[in-house]
């Protein structure tokens, strides 16, 4: 009875090993997301703790680094500035149509993106402002995390938010193309404008193109609270696919608990209380005849 215990609870665990390795994507998603909460929270701890003078003045240097980009002016006295070094925090990204919530950080280092958004090096830093165009990258398809995998459900009109050194930011969706990789002629800075651009691979699981969505700045005080977290999103097949995949898995495990539980009590059944396995009638009065 004991071996057949053993072999009961090693393939479970067999089993569980596989469920668990389906189910890996969302489980890591589940994760990502705890941590990705933690690093808002902490930004915006520090954000709240920071002297509003020092705030200011990181916002003013910001602004005045921005507008170098479009006079051409020499940017290497800029070398220094906390906000343009690698991996740098800038603030976070909250995009409701596709359930984004995640930290902006400078460059695009692999180092950086493998676990948050990142600004393109040579776009302005995202503090808003006219004649600004600050590009967001992130990556598609990764298994672990989501990024801006569904950034393809994205529509005309959608609002996506920046919050960046105490300031809350939204943009309104203007544009949506997708380009060749070495094509930026749609990330250029535009006078007067303040747009932010956000940045991914496509096709899914191809990704030899850029899908660009753009964002022209609103008034974030004038938003119908209605249009911002609560906008309704639609899921992708690889997501759907991932949830029923769940689903099947919890089902399996809660059958194979209760075949398990049955197989324990049956076997109790069959045994004295001396331990011994008890005879039928049947085989007994084998024995005597």
């Amino acid at each position: 009875m004991k071996r057949n215990k053993i072999r009961r609870l090693i393939g479970f665990l067999i089993v569980l090993a596989g469920l668990t390795a389906m189910n890996y994507p969302l489980l890591a998603g589940v994760v990502n997301d705890i941590f990705a909460y933690r690093e808002r929270q902490g930004y915006q701890l520090e954000i709240d703790n920071t002297d509003e003078q020092e705030l200011q003045q990181t916002l003013e240097t910001a602004r005045e680094y921005n507008a170098a980009l479009v006079s051409g002016a020499e940017l290497s006295k800029y070398g220094g500035f906390k906000l343009l070094q690698t991996g740098a925090m800038l603030g976070y990204a909250e995009i409701p149509r596709i359930n984004v919530n995640m930290a902006v950080r400078y460059s695009t280092d692999d180092d950086v993106l493998k676990s948050s958004l990142g600004l393109v090096e040579s776009s302005s830093l995202p503090v808003g402002g006219e004649s600004t165009h600050a590009v967001i990258s992130g990556h598609t398809g990764l298994a672990s995390k989501k990024m801006l995998t569904e950034l393809t459900q994205m529509k005309l009109g959608d609002l996506f938010f920046l919050h960046v050194l105490g300031q809350d930011m939204a943009y309104r969706v203007d544009q949506i193309v997708v380009v060749e990789p070495w094509d930026a002629s749609e990330l250029a800075i535009v006078e007067g404008k303040d747009y932010v651009t956000l940045l991914t691979c496509t096709p899914y699981g191809i990704n030899d193109h850029r899908l660009l969505v753009r964002g022209e700045r609103v008034d974030y005080d004038f938003i119908d609270p209605e249009e911002s977290p609560t906008v309704e999103r639609s899921y992708s097949t690889v997501e759907l696919a991932r949830y029923a995949i769940a689903g099947v898995s919890v089902i399996v495990l809660i059958g194979m608990i209760i075949g398990m539980a049955r197989s324990g009590r049956k076997a109790k059944k069959g045994k004295e209380p001396n331990g011994k396995t008890k005879r039928t009638g049947n085989a007994d009065e084998k024995k005597r005849n």
